[in-house]
């Protein structure tokens, strides 16, 4: 049983270390090997295209010479991605939880706002078509009758008490159709919009951006990406004091 079990041991353990050395691809002395993908992390489905890649780009890298830039240019990058590596695994223990996230937004819910344009309307909602022939005669005879008045006589929604006037609203308050409409005909000029219990006409006559306090729920998102990476930023800080520390660091900037 011992015996067995030793043996199928080292098969399994020679089968997998045969499989993962596997050469998968060869360009000269440059080889692409099974393992490679296993610690690049590349998904079954995208391997193949990987491996096409790495041929294309190691045939298109032996057509150009070495040379000192190349070279301080990949000795930057592979600097660089290892640093980001680095970080990376700083910032793996370092959860956001939903308090911090609250607390952020509490201390800077002022900086989370959106811009929303209002538009002041005159308008008159009727719901059948004898009474929109109505007012429509009334405007044509041109008697020197106000629209407000109208709107005090006719109109069927909460702002004709008020002359049809609306207040600065926005597009939660005015049906989409009839909003659209309106405020892309030119300022002061009466539309009428049909709409599926009734007819409008308006027109607007003023317009301002108004700063709307946005919930945290809608800025949660945002708040996690600014504490990623402030957490970043002061975790790198922190490492490179110590960093510094250790190791020895000259920089000279006179001469540049």
């Amino acid at each position: 049983m011992t015996k067995y079990f030793f043996v199928t041991f080292i098969s399994i353990f020679l089968f997998g270390c045969f499989e993962s050395n596997t050469v998968l691809a060869r360009v000269n002395n440059k080889t692409l090997k099974q393992s490679d993908l296993k610690y690049l992390n590349i998904d079954k489905k995208n391997q193949e295209q990987f491996i096409h890649e790495w041929v294309k780009l190691q045939l298109l890298a032996s057509s150009v010479k070495e040379n000192p830039i190349i070279n301080l240019k990949a000795n930057f990058n592979k600097a660089k991605m290892k640093a980001n590596i680095f970080v990376s695994n700083l910032l793996k223990n370092k959860e956001i939880n939903k308090e911090d996230l609250l607390n952020y937004y509490k201390v800077n819910y002022q900086n989370f706002y959106e811009v929303v344009p209002k538009y002041k309307f005159q308008k008159i909602y009727v719901s059948t078509k004898k009474k929109k022939n109505i007012i429509i005669n009334k405007i044509s005879e041109n008697t020197g009758i106000k629209f407000s008045d109208l709107a005090k006589d006719y109109s069927e929604d909460i702002f004709g008490k008020n002359g049809g006037y609306t207040g600065f609203v926005d597009k939660s308050v005015i049906r989409d159709n009839v909003w659209n409409k309106v405020i892309n005909s030119p300022k002061n000029q009466y539309v009428w919009v049909d709409v599926p219990d009734g007819y409008v006409i308006a027109r607007w006559y003023d317009s301002k951006d108004f700063k709307i306090q946005q919930s945290f729920d809608k800025v949660r998102e945002k708040i996690r990406q600014i504490l990623i990476k402030q957490n970043r930023e002061n975790l790198l800080n922190q490492e490179l004091e110590k960093l510094k520390k250790e190791n020895k660091v000259e920089i000279n900037l006179k001469n540049i």
